[in-house]
């Protein structure tokens, strides 16, 4: 296959739009998964360790914050494309962060003797990772 100078500049143009992308589209998703984070420590309140749902909480509300910060930082500043890996690179790092949480949800909120508790957990999971492919998946290094 060959590459012309247009085509290698076009995807050199492709890779900054696809950032913008994310940007515009992450608000909702983040604010998604936090009013899911606040459903899944209510259901499992009587269930798991009012300590262990706290810390879980907690650290994924200041991540969420950090990340809703990120994106109003990206929309005061409109960055050019040539910084656009950089703000890509933090959106990736705080995304890879987030689906920490809900993975370590997956283990921290299992509870063995509780089928029910095991599906609610396992519909938010999958719930959460199904959405994430919806809004990220067009990025492969985010997604």
């Amino acid at each position: 296959m060959k590459y012309s100078a247009s085509s290698v500049s076009e995807t050199h143009d492709i890779a900054p739009a696809q950032i913008r992308q994310l940007y515009a589209q992450s608000r909702l998703a983040m604010v998604g998964a936090f009013w899911a984070s606040v459903v899944l420590v209510f259901v499992f309140r009587n269930v798991i360790q009012h300590e262990i749902l706290i810390i879980w909480f907690v650290s994924y509300s200041v991540l969420q914050a950090f990340r809703y910060a990120l994106v109003s930082a990206y929309d005061r500043i409109a960055p050019d494309d040539d910084s656009m890996s950089k703000w890509g690179w933090w959106f990736s790092l705080t995304t890879a962060l987030s689906a920490l949480h809900w993975g370590m949800a997956g283990v921290f909120f299992f509870v063995p003797d509780s089928p029910v508790h095991q599906a609610v957990l396992a519909i938010f999971v999958a719930g959460i990772s199904c959405a994430v492919t919806v809004v990220y998946a067009y990025v492969t290094i985010t997604y």
